[in-house]
């Protein structure tokens, strides 16, 4: 996979009920998939694009944050997963996710 600088995103990650937040969560964005990985439990889910069902956006606290919530389509993956990002640069995240096709 081939990785541009601006495709990966420090922010906070939710993978069920247990949360991280900054700088311990990281979004990969690549062609044929989504990276969710907690940098501090070593956690990591892949998502291949053809098994995510949607991509949802959500308002955390305003000023502060959005997340993202990733439906996946893969039984072995039906837990809640998220990841959190700044306000302020939450356009560059989605501007990745569209490039991509994931929005």
């Amino acid at each position: 996979m081939t990785l541009h600088k601006n495709n990966k995103f420090r922010g906070g990650v939710r993978f069920g009920a247990w949360c991280n937040s900054w700088p311990f969560g990281v979004l990969e964005i690549h062609k044929e998939a989504l990276v969710l990985r907690d940098v501090l439990l070593g956690r990591e889910i892949k998502f291949l694009k053809d098994e995510i069902e949607k991509i949802e956006i959500k308002k955390s606290f305003p000023l502060i944050g959005y997340y993202i919530r990733i439906y996946s389509g893969n039984s072995s993956q039906n837990d809640f997963f998220a990841f959190g990002y700044w306000s302020l640069h939450f356009e560059k995240l989605l501007d990745a996710l569209k490039e991509f096709n994931y929005l």
